[in-house]
């Protein structure tokens, strides 16, 4: 085999292959794993947004009705992406904790 034919095999892997990983072959940068962490493909991160806008409308249903709010659900933690916590501000927390308590 010839390094220009083993040059274009490697470039026609998939971008979540374990040697396109290990190169860091055209991964953008929130995706890029680090250590032995391996790429999520496109279709894997669009299904842990999905599972994760089900667990927050789970979430809101199950505490609208619910005596004391549980608390909500963690979203799904995506390789090479670092854990951000967003913080609402006040007003708007209030506002949605009033919409909550607000018997329909």
């Amino acid at each position: 085999m010839s390094f220009r034919r083993l040059g274009v095999l490697v470039a026609g892997l998939p971008p979540e292959s374990a040697t396109a990983s290990a190169i860091g072959y055209d991964a953008p940068p929130e995706v890029q794993a680090t250590g032995r962490e391996r790429h999520w493909s496109l279709d894997q991160h669009l299904l842990a947004s999905v599972l994760d806008g089900v667990n927050q409308l789970v979430w809101v249903t199950v505490a609208k009705d619910a005596k004391r709010r549980p608390k909500p659900p963690k979203p799904i933690v995506r390789p090479g992406s670092r854990v951000r916590v967003v913080r609402m501000p006040a007003d708007k927390r209030k506002r949605l904790e009033a919409q909550i308590e607000r018997p329909s």
